[in-house]
């Protein structure tokens, strides 16, 4: 049985590929076990690849699941 923390990091990694590829980019996941990459990214060009880690939780804790500040 698949763990609900991997089905939430899926759901947050095919969220964040789904508006690259909204706003033009050319997007694909990762394979898996690829460190520190879970979407590879580049333009219509193909000039400039980047890699791209998600980090997704839920919505629990006291931060209601946004750990960062106004400074991040």
């Amino acid at each position: 049985m698949v763990s609900a923390t991997s089905l939430t990091g899926a759901d947050g990694e095919h969220f964040v590929m789904s508006e690259l590829l909204r706003r033009g980019y050319i997007a694909a996941l990762a394979p898996a076990g690829v460190p520190n990459c879970d979407i590879v990214v580049t333009d219509e060009i193909g000039d400039r690849l980047c890699a791209v880690q998600v980090k997704t939780r839920n919505s629990t804790g006291a931060d209601d699941g946004w750990h960062m500040r106004k400074k991040h």
